[in-house]
């Protein structure tokens, strides 16, 4: 059964119809005959039924990522033919004047790897010029206006933090693909202890206990804001700040946005490369190259198991679960394409300059 595009306005909507609506615009079957029934109900016109599945939250969500699936795979991946000289082809890589007069500010993603760049920037500056995490609960609650004098920012802030403090600061961040970074922040909070919480800055709640009593897919179809937070777009959260919740019902809008958001930061990787392009990251700001001690600091699965702190293993998500995890991380996924097309074709170029 297909739609009838030709149908008029007062075409009357079947159960048929919701079918075929669900399969075109969902990529799916109705979860039941009660689903059914209250499509039927609440638009009993063919267009009413059109307009009502294609609308759809998920359906917008299907839409999109099928749209940044096919721009990831018409991306031209043959390499890039440089003919500057090593002179040349330097300003493209290292900032090394702004790196060292500029504020810098290190906006760290969860779960990310960021501990292991952190401990890289702390060694660039001296510790009176490093700005200290929020006294009491571990938070990043800090006005732009109390903290301005420090030269150095590490922490979950997002761009609304930076701007007001230096538009103008040298401005860092590292990607992970979200299917590997939202199965290590399910994973990290369940190998935490349950009175931990004040470690875990990036949340509000009890986030051990509710990740220990739940499975993988109930965390994945939590509706609690703080698990959102930090399983869905959770960088585009950080890039848009205040903005983000305007772009709530135009994730198109979000993603371009986000996109130039991540283009004007100075220094950018991905969790994958990390290792690689720490090194050139010491170099823009004059330090020697991290040793391999500093790379790996944050190991959710290799802590010494106790009483207090039981061994996690990794989960393995399903199919099902890895496609609720797109699903959530549309305008991220987007983001992490983006980040790998730049830092292979940009950054790279340190190869010839080196």
């Amino acid at each position: 059964m297909t739609l009838i595009l030709n149908a008029s306005s007062s075409s009357k909507s079947t159960p048929e119809d919701v079918v075929a609506a669900y399969r075109l615009f969902l990529g799916r079957e109705p979860e039941n005959d009660d689903v059914v029934a209250a499509h039927l109900n609440a638009a009993p016109r063919l267009w009413d039924l059109v307009a009502r599945v294609y609308g759809s939250t998920e359906a917008a969500h299907r839409r999109l990522h099928e749209a940044c699936s096919q721009i990831s795979a018409q991306q031209d991946t043959r390499p890039v033919q440089r003919h500057a000289s090593a002179t040349e082809l330097r300003p493209l890589v290292d900032h090394p004047a702004r790196a060292r007069n500029n504020r810098t500010f290190f906006m760290h993603v969860p779960k990310t790897g960021g501990i292991s760049l952190s401990s890289l920037l702390r060694g660039a500056f001296r510790p009176h010029e490093v700005c200290p995490p929020s006294i009491g609960d571990g938070r990043w609650r800090h006005r732009a206006t109390n903290v301005a004098h420090y030269k150095l920012f590490l922490g979950h802030f997002n761009t609304d933090f930076i701007n007001a403090v230096d538009r103008e600061g040298f401005k860092i961040t590292i990607l992970r693909h979200p299917r590997d970074r939202v199965i290590s922040t399910y994973d990290f909070w369940r190998s935490a202890p349950n009175d931990w919480n004040k470690q875990l800055t990036e949340v509000d709640e009890d986030a051990p206990s509710y990740a220990k009593r739940v499975t993988f897919s109930e965390f994945l179809k939590s509706d609690i804001p703080w698990v959102l937070d930090g399983i869905s777009n959770s960088i585009a959260r950080q890039l848009l700040g205040s903005d983000f919740s305007a772009y709530a019902h135009n994730q198109d809008a979000a993603t371009r946005e986000a996109c130039d958001r991540l283009s004007g930061f100075d220094w950018y990787t991905t969790t994958e490369c990390l290792s690689e392009d720490l090194p050139s990251l010491a170099r823009l700001f004059g330090i020697s190259e991290p040793s391999d001690t500093i790379i790996h600091l944050n190991r959710t699965y290799d802590y010494e198991p106790n009483e207090q702190r039981p061994a996690v293993v990794k989960t393995t998500p399903t199919e099902g679960e890895l496609q609720q995890i797109d699903d959530l991380n549309t305008i991220d996924t987007a983001l992490y394409h983006m980040a790998v097309r730049q830092r292979n074709t940009i950054f790279s170029v340190r190869d010839k300059t080196t």
